[in-house]
């Protein structure tokens, strides 16, 4: 899944990728940001906290929606495609490295 219509018609993309801490402390998992949700959700966290989707691999129609707060994201130079690319194969397929991205600079989003 690529993209979601909503009951108003308009379509939604994935706006990026992250990397987040899960499912423990430690370890890292790439993941989609789906937008932010306004209301309850918002409401009952200290923090402002954005949707991420984990799909799992190889099977991407499976997965975990996440409120992770903004400040937990860390920002990755990978394209939408690249990361499903590299979770539908389970990590056999790794995207170019740009030569602007240093390795384990630690940058949050």
């Amino acid at each position: 899944v690529l993209s979601f219509k909503d009951r108003t018609g308009v379509t939604t993309t994935y706006s990026r990728v992250v990397m987040i801490e899960f499912p423990r402390k430690g370890q890292y998992a790439l993941a989609l940001v789906t937008g932010v949700t306004p209301g309850e959700v918002q409401d009952i966290s200290p923090e402002r906290v954005i949707n991420v989707y984990v799909p799992t691999s190889p099977n991407p129609t499976s997965g975990y929606l996440l409120f992770v707060p903004e400040n937990e994201l860390i920002s990755v130079n990978m394209s939408v495609d690249e990361a499903m690319k590299m979770m539908f194969s389970g990590g056999m397929y790794t995207p170019p490295v740009p030569e602007t991205v240093g390795a384990g600079a630690g940058r949050k989003a």
